[in-house]
């Protein structure tokens, strides 16, 4: 009696007579009608494997490729690595203000482009479990600062602060699930935020999964 152990049109071993023989123990492809996905074990440094700073050059991997690409992997000692995780911020240090429509202006320091500083909106480029806060800087000579975190225009959290003779920070923060294609971003609702030098309203997010 033999046969075949397959995963789709792969094999990964041949059976004889009750036995299980592995006769595909290298890289293994799996292909899509538009991409070729490659499965296979690396040997790769970890950055602080064991909570240090110093790299472990023995570290082990199971890791999936796309090409040269590496899109996700598991070390020996379990830990994750997920190098493309969707995330944004933006701060007044580099032009973002916070006016009656929320935050405009600035640039997404992440690079990957979701934050449009246009209308201060992040797209969200895959669906999932979102982490998004913004707060900013008020004085008494502001009043009362009132804002939103809204998701697809429709108010999620808001937070606010009335400072009496110095300044504070309100700071809002929510974890909401969105789909891909939806925005988060926020709304003035009172008051005006302090307009001085070396300012410091931000708003940020990030995928957690």
């Amino acid at each position: 009696m033999s046969g075949v152990l397959k995963l789709g049109s792969t094999t990964f071993g041949t059976e004889n007579n009750g036995k299980i023989d592995l006769t595909n123990v290298g890289p293994t492809q799996f292909s899509s009608s538009n991409h070729t996905w490659e499965l296979k074990a690396v040997d790769a440094p970890i950055v602080g494997a064991n909570y240090s700073t110093n790299d472990d050059p023995l570290s082990g991997q199971l890791a999936i490729y796309n090409g040269a690409t590496k899109l996700w992997g598991i070390t020996e000692g379990g830990w994750v690595q997920n190098p493309n995780v969707p995330y944004f911020f933006v701060n007044t240090f580099d032009g973002t203000t916070f006016n009656a429509g929320g935050f405009t202006g600035g640039s997404d320091q992440s690079t990957q482009g979701h934050y449009n500083p246009t209308n201060g909106r992040f797209t969200v480029p895959i669906s999932g479990l979102y982490c998004v806060f913004a707060g900013v800087l008020a004085n008494s000579g502001s009043g009362r600062v009132e804002g939103a975190i809204a998701l697809n225009g429709v108010d999620i959290i808001y937070f606010n602060s009335n400072p009496i003779d110095s300044f504070d920070g309100p700071v809002g923060l929510c974890i909401k699930y969105a789909n891909a294609g939806d925005y988060f971003d926020t709304n003035r609702k009172s008051g005006t935020a302090y307009a001085g030098v070396n300012l410091n309203h931000y708003f940020g997010g990030y995928l957690i999964g």
